[in-house]
């Protein structure tokens, strides 16, 4: 049984961390039950690591439960205000979150299979009362109660029955009258199968439902009524359109990256579901699966990460490709290869060909951020001597007095346009503002004064990745760096 928001994980009497498969607004929400006793004491290990106070025994279930906060909005708007991309996304995630919930209260709970039966699903009934009316259920303890009363009673009738030539006689007409029964029940229920088989085939269903009841499924026609269908005829996947879950793609080398195992995706023409087995290695060196899809590698180019699926094999992959799907045009797949998903966050080999190191932090895989790992630009300790950023540096010492552009489409991929800032002031005392290439309305005004004052700074760029700034105080220089970006575009 599948679950959106739960996991249930046997133990094996050695391991006490577990994956979180499924993401989550707050770790608060995420609560995890050994053997039906909650854990209070759970260590987050990593985001999708925890560590259970205990080791779990071998088959002892370990289940992980998300709790997703429904009584009070993660984001609430006021008037005025202005609305980002993340805000959006944090409640649009809450939304998702609660449902999958819900759909998984359902997927849990007692329902009506396709023959109007309470399907338990082959599991247990726990702490049910005891029937009273003649159409409840019954519990153990009942029926061997009614057990033992029926085998006294017997016992009873056969002393009786030894004792009395007359007894003997009655039940041995009652033994004939019930024969007759029977038979009368045996062809009656002949009669039934006879009537539910030519119903069935009137409904152009198997003539019999013997081991059929899983595979069928009512389906409203129209509006005048439903008709059972086969679930092998009909398109259900287990992954919802658009599904994206599990942990974050990660920087391994100027030259590789790791798509992580039990990273799951619904192919993008929503018709298979993806999940990654083991660890994923791509090389921007390599040719092929688990490297480029066309072509060799080149300097001071952005790359796009796909994972792809050989539906013949089952084999999940992954590729890199200077196609970014989400704008215009279509990766190549390699032979076999048929469905692919391209990943939210985009890869700079820079001019040195190394791949600029990065780190995914935010709301993966919602509303992801990217951020470099490389130094900014800064002061010696003295306030006196600057060093420009060492790979994403965009303004060296800028002093223009009216807003001019400055592209930070090296840094910043077409799949964004928003990006956090690194700003600095150097020499002297000086004053700027910035805002998104185009636009009027400042993204920040007022950074500045004495060197060596920095600040971090978040606006939105065109659709060439270019934003604007200008000094309108002071006679400083400024220094500028990308620190991180969003993927708004995907």
């Amino acid at each position: 049984m599948s679950f959106f928001s739960i996991a249930n994980i046997p133990g094996d009497g050695s391991t006490n961390q577990f994956s979180v498969p499924f993401g989550y607004l707050k770790q608060a929400d995420v609560t995890v039950t050994v053997n039906g006793i909650a854990d209070p004491s759970i260590t987050w290990i990593t985001s999708s690591l925890i560590q259970t106070s205990t080791t779990p025994a071998l088959n002892v279930n370990v289940q992980i439960k998300r709790t997703t906060d429904r009584t009070i909005l993660s984001t609430i708007f006021a008037n005025g205000s202005t609305p980002n991309a993340v805000d959006f996304n944090t409640l649009n995630n809450q939304l998702l979150y609660i449902s999958q919930e819900i759909l998984d209260g359902l997927t849990a709970s007692l329902g009506l299979n396709s023959l109007l039966q309470w399907d338990a699903q082959s599991k247990r009934i726990t702490n049910l009362a005891d029937g009273i009316n003649n159409t409840d259920a019954v519990t153990v303890s009942q029926i061997n109660a009614l057990t033992s009363v029926a085998v006294n009673s017997a016992s009873t009738s056969v002393t009786n029955a030894l004792t009395s030539e007359a007894a003997a006689a009655t039940s041995a007409y009652n033994a004939a009258i019930s024969e007759t029964n029977a038979e009368t029940s045996a062809t009656n229920a002949a009669n039934s199968e006879t009537a539910v088989s030519n119903s069935l085939a009137a409904a152009g269903l198997p003539g019999s439902l013997s081991g059929q009841s899983e595979n069928l499924l009512k389906v409203k026609v129209d509006e005048t009524g439903y008709e059972f269908q086969n679930v092998a005829d009909l398109n259900v996947s287990g992954f919802p359109k658009g599904y994206l879950q599990g942990p974050a793609v990660s920087y391994t080398s100027v030259s590789t990256i790791t798509i992580p195992e039990g990273l799951k995706a619904r192919s993008s023409d929503d018709t298979t579901d993806m999940e990654v087995a083991s660890d994923l290695l791509v090389d921007i060196t390599a040719s092929g699966v688990n490297g480029l899809d066309t072509g060799s590698e080149a300097n001071s180019t952005w790359y796009y990460l796909y994972v792809i699926k050989d539906t013949s094999t089952g084999t999940v992959s992954g590729l890199l490709s200077t196609v970014n799907e989400a704008a215009v045009g279509s990766i190549t797949l390699p032979n076999g290869y048929t469905k692919k998903r391209q990943l939210p966050l985009a890869l700079r080999n820079n001019g040195n060909g190394d791949i600029i190191e990065f780190i995914v932090i935010g709301c993966w895989p919602g509303q992801t951020k990217i951020r470099y790992v490389v130094s900014n630009s800064r002061f010696d300790t003295s306030g006196s001597t600057y060093t420009p950023g060492e790979e994403t540096n965009i303004i060296n010492l800028g002093t223009a007095s009216s807003y001019t552009p400055v592209s930070a489409a090296d840094y910043i991929p077409p799949i964004s346009k928003v990006g956090i800032f690194h700003a600095m002031v150097a020499l002297n005392f000086g004053s700027f503002g910035f805002r998104p290439a185009g636009e009027t309305v400042l993204a920040m005004d007022g950074i500045g004064y004495e060197p060596p004052t920095f600040a971090i700074f978040e606006t939105g760029t065109n659709a060439s990745q270019e934003i604007e700034y200008r000094r309108h105080g002071g006679n400083g220089a400024l220094m500028l760096d990308v620190a991180d970006y969003y993927v708004t575009e995907l």
